[in-house]
């Protein structure tokens, strides 16, 4: 394989990033890839590997590059770089990795200063950065229900967006779970393996009355909710629907089904409504699991408590 001699080189761009030593075991490495006989493609994996490799390292550093470098506080960091920030894909990474490790090990086995054992890295799933739920205020959900045409669809949404179910709780209610003379629904949840009751609000019970006098009589099942075609429903209808409708909104936000039980907790607590109430409405029975899933609100939250101190 021909290889300009150039291209076995540190970049001009980053030759200034290594001192003296990595840059010539950087560079016997390369050859000792070219002595292998590997492809043309392969070489210059290894080669771009490294080199980013190299740049990530002193970019941290703001320094050049020296052996002390070659860590697996930097070999880890940098797979965590790639995985998190880079959002590669984990095959991809482990090809990275094994590139790296195979350059390190090089490197020390040039130097003879320790073993090529020992610098290793696992390389494990990273976790994904935790991002904020999308979430819906209460003027989004007006106007996002008043988009809706169909009736049907729109008291199953008034229902999700009130009440705060999981999707298969809402979709499996059946008439004897609701009693509208107490305006309350009786839950199993498949994820708890308990009842629960939930209260309908003032808006959530007219709705479901007039969902009742038109079409509830047509049902040949006992769901209490069924689409157009007197069926029952699935969470894929409903999240297309909710795709179709956003999309006439002109909303940039990716709504689905369990937007509007984040949209539920996350009113509920900034209307200084306490969390284990929170959570009991939800289903959970701790209520800690709030704390952590809505970490964003903590602020606020805690801006709503000193203001209660004014008179």
């Amino acid at each position: 394989m021909n290889i300009d001699t150039k291209s076995i080189k540190i970049s001009e761009n980053s030759v200034f990033l290594v001192d003296d030593e990595v840059t010539q075991i950087h560079h016997n490495f390369l050859e000792s890839i070219i002595h292998e006989q590997k492809s043309a493609s392969t070489y210059k994996s290894y080669r771009f590997t490294i080199q980013d490799f190299l740049h990530w390292i002193a970019t941290q550093k703001k320094k050049p590059v020296s052996k002390y470098d070659m860590t697996h506080h930097h070999i880890e960091q940098y797979i965590h770089y790639l995985q998190v920030e880079k959002g590669y894909k984990l095959s991809t990474v482990q090809v990275k990795l094994n590139l790296i490790q195979k350059f390190v090990r090089f490197f020390f086995q040039q130097k003879k200063e320790i073993p090529a054992y020992a610098i290793q890295v696992q390389l494990t799933q990273a976790e994904p950065p935790q991002s904020e739920p999308c979430v819906l205020t209460l003027n989004e959900i007006t106007i996002l229900l008043k988009q809706v045409k169909r009736l049907n669809d729109v008291t199953l949404l008034t229902c999700l967006a009130y009440t705060g179910m999981r999707i298969h709780e809402c979709i499996q209610l059946t008439h004897e779970m609701i009693d509208m003379d107490r305006q309350v629904i009786r839950i199993w949840s498949c994820k708890t393996k308990t009842y629960r009751t939930i209260q309908m609000n003032t808006l959530l019970h007219k709705q479901f009355q007039t969902y009742l006098q038109q079409v509830g009589t047509k049902k040949e099942t006992d769901y209490f909710f069924l689409n157009h075609l007197q069926k029952p429903y699935n969470a894929t209808t409903i999240n297309r629907l909710l795709k179709r409708v956003t999309k006439q909104l002109g909303w940039n936000k990716h709504i689905t089904c369990h937007t509007f039980r984040h949209s539920f907790a996350t009113n509920l607590i900034l209307q200084d409504v306490n969390l284990p109430t929170v959570a009991s409405l939800l289903g959970h029975k701790d209520y800690r699991v709030i704390t952590k899933r809505y970490v964003h609100l903590n602020e606020q939250i805690e801006r709503n408590a000193v203001e209660q101190l004014i008179c």
